[in-house]
Parts: C-alpha cells; sequence; structure tokens
C-alpha cells in the first residue's frame, strides 16, 4: 500500500511537471492568440449565413455583404455577453472553450445538414472533430506568425501543416468531386443486345427526333415586363399550407402581389407556319423564387414547337419558397395554378384577333411539370375531372379539359393529398423521367405514382418510366444546373460523375417527343423506345438506362397484391410455387428518403439463393390449360445482387423463360436476349462518400417484353393448352431478385 501511495504522488507531480511545462510552452507559442479563435468563429458564421442567405430578393452580392455584417455584429455581441458570463462563472480560459465549442457545433451542423446522409453518427462527429482541431490549430498559429512574429519550430511546424490541411480542404470543397467507372463497365453487359441492333438504320430516327422544321416563334402573357399578351389573376391563398405575418409582408413586397392576387402568367413556344397543334402545358417546381424559373425550359419549348407543338411554360413563381419564405402544402395550390393557365390561354386560342388564334388544338393536351411540378401535374390531371375541390367543397372546379398525357419529371410524391386520400389516374397517359444521381430527391419517389396509374382496358393507354445513370435534379432546367443544393451545401455534392446538360436535355427532349408523337398525334413508328431503347442505343447519350413499361392491353397473371398468400396470383386459378430458393417472399417496395420516409404502395416478389451449383433455381406460375394468343410476354424484373457490385464482379441477370403445355412439350427464351438486367447501381452523391467509401445502391425494375413467336422453334407446342410458366435461372450460381408484373400484351 505504502509503494501504490508513493507511486501515485510521483505520477501526480510527474503530471503538475508536465502541465506547467506544457503551460510555458503554449504561453511561448500561443500566447495571447485567443482573439484569432473568436475571430475565426465569428468569420466562418458570417459567411455561412451570407452565402445560406444571400439570394433573398437583393443581388446577390449585396445580399451576401449585409447579411455576413450584420451575422459578424451578432456574434460579436453574443460572445461578449456570453464569454463574459463564462468568465464569470467558471474560468479565464471558458471564452476560449465556448468558441471553441461554437466552432465545434457548427462543422457538426454543416455535416448533418449538408453530407446528404452521407456519414454515419460517429464518422460525423469524427471529421466536425477534425475540422474544428485544424481551424483552432490555424487560427493559433497563423495569429503567432503573423500578428506577433513567433517564428518557433511549433508554430511554423503547426502554421504549415494546418495551412496545408486547409488548403486541401478548400481545394476538396472546390472541386467538382470524383469520376464514377461503373457505368462504361455496365454498358460492357450489353454488347450483345447492343450488336444485335447493329444492323438497325436508325436515320429515320434520328430524323424524326431531331430538331424540325417549323420556325419557332415566342410571346409572353402576363405581367411581366416584356408580355404582349393581357391576363387575368387567381386566388391561391387556399391552396398554401404556410403563410403570414412578416413572411407575407416580404413576399408581397418582392413579388408586388399577394397570393389573393396571383398572374397568370408564362411564356408561350408555337411553330409559326402551323395551326391547331397538340399543346404541352409546362410547369417548373420549387426553387428560389427570385429565379425566374419558367424561363429555364426554352431548350425544351423550342425542340418541340420546331416539331409542329404548341408548348406553354407556366409562371409558377408564386408557390415558390425563399431563403425567408417556406412554403408547405402547396402542390395543390401549383395544380390550381396551371388548371387557370390552361383556361386563360385557351381564351387566347379562341380570340381572333390574338395572335395564338387556333395554334392549340384542345382536343389534344398534354401537361409536364418537374420537381414539385411533377407532382402537381398528377394532382392536376385529377382536379381536372372534379366538380369541388376535395378540402372544401364550396369552392367549385370547372375545368374539364381533353388532358390526355402527363409528363413526370423527378417529381416529388405525397406532398399533397387530396382528402388525405393517395392521387390515383385512370386511363391517362403517363411518362415519368428521372436521374439516379438527383440530389434532391435522392429516392425514386415517383415510382409510386407511376404504380397508381391504371388501365380500365376501355381505351388504348400507355405509361412509361425511365430512370438513368449521371442525371442529376437541376440540369432539366437551364437555370437550376448541376448544383441540386444551394450554398452552402453544394460545395459538398459531387458533380463529376454526371452526364452533360445537354446530354440529360437530349434524353429528355427524345423520349418526350416520342411519347407526345404516340399519344397525341397517334404516331406510333418508334413507340418502342419507351419499352425496349437498347434498339436505339446506338444514337442515344451514352449511358445506363433502366424503363419500366406497362399498356392497356397488358392482362395480369400476377402482381402480387392481391393478399398474404404465397401460393395465389391475381388471375384466378393461377398457383404460385418455387423450388431451390433460400428466401421466398412477397414484400412491399420501399424507397427510403433521408428524413426516414418510407414510401411504398407496390408489392413485388423478392426471390434469394445461394451456392446451387447443380441444383436450378425457379419459380413457377401453374394454371388450367389457357390459350396464349398475345404478342408478348411480360414482366418486370430487377437485380438485388449488391455482393457482386462490391466485389467488381458485374454480372448481368440472366434467366430462362419456359412455357409449357399439357403434354409436358416445353419452349423457352432467355432474358438477356431482350434486356440487359443491371446490378443495382452504385452511386456517390456527396463528395463525402468517396472520402470514406460509402456507395448508395439504387435497385429499378426493367421491363422485359419477348415476342411469343420467339419462344418457337421447331419443337412440338401447343399454345392453346399452357399449363405452366417457369422462371428458371440456370446460370447463376448466387442470386437475388425482384420481379412483378407478369402477364402478357399485345
Amino acid at each position: 500500500m505504502k509503494n501504490f501511495k508513493t507511486w501515485l504522488k510521483a505520477c501526480i507531480q510527474l503530471g503538475k511537471r508536465w502541465l506547467q511545462r506544457w503551460g510555458h510552452h503554449k504561453e511561448q507559442n500561443f500566447g495571447q492568440t485567443d482573439s484569432a479563435i473568436y475571430l475565426i468563429v465569428a468569420v466562418i458564421l458570417s459567411i455561412l449565413v451570407g452565402v445560406s442567405y444571400g439570394n433573398s430578393g437583393l443581388n446577390y452580392g449585396v445580399g451576401f455583404s449585409l447579411l455576413a455584417v450584420a451575422c459578424f455584429i451578432v456574434v460579436g455581441l453574443v460572445y461578449l455577453v456570453g464569454g463574459w458570463i463564462f468568465h464569470w462563472a467558471f474560468s479565464k480560459g471558458a471564452r476560449v472553450v465556448l468558441a471553441v465549442l461554437l466552432l465545434w457545433v457548427t462543422m457538426d451542423h454543416m455535416l448533418n445538414m449538408w453530407g446528404l446522409n452521407a456519414l454515419s453518427d460517429r464518422q460525423q462527429d469524427v471529421l466536425s472533430f477534425g475540422c474544428c482541431i485544424i481551424l483552432y490549430l490555424f487560427a493559433r498559429s497563423s495569429w503567432a506568425v503573423v500578428r506577433h512574429r513567433r517564428f518557433t519550430k511549433t508554430t511554423i511546424f503547426t502554421f504549415v501543416v494546418t495551412t496545408c490541411c486547409m488548403t486541401g480542404i478548400l481545394l476538396f470543397l472546390a472541386g467538382d468531386g470524383y469520376k464514377d467507372t461503373y457505368a462504361e463497365e455496365y454498358l460492357q453487359l450489353n454488347q450483345t443486345l447492343t450488336k444485335a441492333y447493329e444492323t438497325e438504320d436508325m436515320s429515320g430516327f434520328e430524323q424524326n427526333t431531331s430538331h424540325g422544321n417549323y420556325t419557332v416563334e415566342t410571346i409572353l402573357y402576363g405581367n411581366q415586363e416584356d408580355s404582349k399578351l393581357e391576363s387575368g389573376v387567381v386566388n391561391l391563398k387556399y391552396y398554401v399550407g404556410s403563410e403570414g405575418g412578416l413572411k407575407r409582408v416580404y413576399r408581397n413586397w418582392h413579388q408586388g402581389y399577394g397570393l389573393d392576387q396571383v398572374p397568370l402568367a408564362g411564356k408561350v413556344y408555337y411553330p409559326k407556319e402551323a395551326t391547331m397543334c397538340p399543346v404541352l402545358f409546362l410547369i417548373h417546381g420549387n426553387h428560389n423564387f427570385v429565379t425566374e424559373s419558367y424561363l429555364g425550359y426554352d431548350y425544351l419549348g423550342e425542340y418541340l414547337a420546331s416539331n409542329g407543338y404548341v408548348v406553354v411554360s407556366v409562371d409558377e413563381n408564386s408557390m415558390n419558397s425563399s431563403v425567408f419564405d417556406q412554403l408547405s402544402g402547396e402542390n395543390d395550390g401549383r395544380a390550381v395554378l396551371l388548371l387557370e393557365n390552361i383556361k386563360q390561354v385557351q381564351k387566347y386560342n379562341q380570340d381572333p384577333e390574338n395572335v395564338l388564334y387556333q395554334k392549340m388544338d384542345y382536343e389534344n393536351i398534354a401537361i409536364a411539370g418537374h420537381s414539385r411540378g411533377g407532382e402537381a401535374v398528377s394532382i392536376a390531371a385529377l382536379f381536372n375531372k372534379y366538380d369541388y375541390y376535395p378540402e372544401n367543397g364550396s369552392i367549385k372546379f370547372n375545368y374539364h379539359f381533353n388532358i390526355k398525357s402527363v409528363i413526370a419529371i423527378a417529381p416529388t410524391t405525397d406532398q399533397y393529398q387530396p382528402a388525405d386520400h393517395e392521387v390515383v389516374l385512370e386511363d391517362i397517359n403517363y411518362f415519368l423521367i428521372q436521374g439516379a444521381n438527383d440530389q434532391d430527391l435522392v429516392d425514386f419517389q415517383g415510382k409510386k405514382m407511376y404504380e397508381q396509374v391504371g388501365f380500365s382496358g376501355e381505351g388504348n393507354y400507355l405509361k412509361s418510366l425511365l430512370y438513368f445513370a449521371g442525371a442529376n435534379h437541376g440540369q432539366f432546367n437551364e437555370l437550376w444546373g448541376e448544383y441540386d443544393r444551394a450554398q452552402p451545401v453544394s460545395p459538398f455534392l459531387n458533380t463529376a460523375n454526371f452526364l452533360s446538360e445537354q446530354d440529360q436535355q437530349e434524353v429528355l427532349c427524345t423520349f418526350s417527343k416520342v411519347f407526345l408523337d404516340a399519344t397525341l398525334k397517334n404516331e406510333t413508328e418508334y413507340v418502342d423506345l419507351l419499352s425496349n431503347y437498347q434498339k436505339y442505343a446506338s444514337v442515344l447519350p451514352k449511358t445506363v438506362y433502366l424503363q419500366n413499361y406497362k399498356d392497356s392491353s397488358f392482362w395480369t397473371l400476377a402482381n402480387y397484391e392481391e393478399d398474404s398468400d404465397l401460393s395465389t396470383a391475381t388471375l384466378a386459378g393461377v398457383t404460385l410455387s418455387a423450388k431451390f430458393m433460400n428466401q421466398w417472399t412477397e414484400e412491399v417496395v420501399r424507397l427510403t428518403s433521408p428524413s426516414g420516409t418510407q414510401r411504398g404502395n407496390n408489392n413485388a416478389l423478392f426471390l434469394r439463393w445461394t451456392n446451387k451449383k447443380t441444383l436450378v433455381p425457379e419459380y413457377n406460375c401453374e394454371m388450367e390449360p389457357m390459350a396464349i394468343t398475345n404478342q408478348y410476354f411480360q414482366l418486370d424484373v430487377a437485380n438485388l445482387n449488391q455482393e457482386c457490385v462490391e466485389s467488381g464482379d458485374y454480372q448481368n441477370l440472366d434467366a430462362q423463360i419456359v412455357l409449357v403445355d399439357d403434354s409436358g412439350n416445353e419452349i423457352e427464351a432467355s432474358l438477356a436476349n431482350y434486356a440487359t438486367i443491371y446490378p443495382p447501381l452504385p452511386v456517390k452523391l456527396s463528395k463525402l462518400q468517396y472520402l470514406f467509401d460509402i456507395t448508395e445502391y439504387k435497385t429499378q425494375e426493367q421491363t422485359v417484353r419477348i415476342p411469343i413467336a420467339d419462344f418457337f422453334g421447331d419443337k412440338e407446342f401447343n399454345a392453346q393448352r399452357v399449363t405452366k410458366i417457369s422462371i428458371r435461372f440456370p446460370n447463376q450460381t448466387d442470386g437475388k431478385v425482384r420481379i412483378d408484373n407478369i402477364g402478357f400484351a399485345d
């Protein structure tokens, strides 16, 4: 015991001497540098406030300067008072502790709010603490060297090291980020299909989807400075979830009107030589309202107008947020504003004195929207059929336009639900498009709305979706650009792996024209682009595409929505079973947003097997003898094998589709001959994800359509008495797949 006390006393004395030496060393090298800590905290906070809120309706430079100076003064006052209290309550060094804590909290907040949830809590804490230490040492050493001329080994070394670290951080934030290679490697998986279509003559398709021969003219209507056409106003205050007080005053001051007097305004693109053209009404989504977002679709308006369409880009800035005023629950207002603009433009179309007289065929209307506008167009299609506003029957609707088609561009979902119901559309054409590198809507929210578009079987309708690698959210709008989040978030975003803005917009233009040609003009020569892009891959921008497709001719064997019994199918009398599977379930397909909200409204089949070297995993649909008279067998399938991506062993999923008749005769076709079923897309949206090697895996089904005629060879087979359809995986020793919508189509 005596020896322990002696040892403990020696340790305490040693600690005291070490602390005294450290205190002397610190004072000798970094004494009188506390002011640098206070200054760097105030400067960082001021810069962050300036870049975050500078775009507030004033000139950005002016707004940044005013807010940064104001923040600097406020931080100084807060620190003066708070520091005095800390100093009085605790100790001499409490002010420095307060400043360091404020700096650490600032770093942690930056990573939490702006890192796109790329990091775990532990990684975030470590990185924020590391940045805090670097800034702390940089402030002290630079102040010691520059202000007090202390050129000791410690101060010089610390200054050089922290300056290098600061330079590296700034270069990291200022750069575009890192390039991916997976898209190029994935494209090697579809070489078989690429070669199969090499003999196809694409000249007709290229001519059809190029810029047209019509002369494009434009005209503004509404309250814009250069507007040539007068318009009315509409009251939208009933459709906005939050507006009041200073927010209302600020908004009204900046925009020059309130939500009860929103002008009907927009830009019309039309072919000079043509009349009675199909018309597309287009609305933008949420963006800072100092940006005239409706002007960001000039490329699409001019392209379609040159090909014989009238395009109306509607100004919906009244529904947009500012840095001080975040509207919510306003997508029903966006929908009503769109419908009111359709009504206003119809008046121009009917006026013999108007330049737009009979330019538009109001029997062939399409609507399109981007982001929140992409959700609003579905709401508008619903409201168009209603006589009353679902939330208040005293507000009457009177629209009932002949809206045939909807285009949703990277849409939100469920921001508005009519009377707490889902938005469900029936017997309308629908096209959905989004990029896998969307840093705003990081999950594919629009897929939920896609699943809620159905067909009654009366009439000819189609729906198609396109999900493609390298496309972000903002480049669909020329004024939004490559950064999907505003300052100061944007330096954290990875943009080096994007398609060019020109390529991303070309994809939208090409697919939109083919969709509109088929649904408004009944020109279907190239409609197979919407179900089989690989036929046209040689003339499309090079990237990875995933597609879904369904039309009103499709009849379903199994879509997994009927019940929880694994053996029952959608079509009565069909029995489902699986062999040699480790997992066989029917589950909701869920999309998880950064906030943790899970979205999902459709069930699908999940299959998983491992090490089946001699046994062939298979999934079977058995039925009483039935006649197969359709043109196509069709199913949606996604390859969920994330492990092969992590190991770098990229594999295209293959399967044999086998038809069996009541005599046991079999005919088959291979999925790989009709579509490339890529592995999950390993996407990194943030630079921090590259820094910590964190990957998000994006999965999306690919629709495969196999011509029934391709099943038949020289084998004897009775197509009038098919009793079994089997999906077999003979070449995959390990696999995990998701399958949906098994059936036939014409």
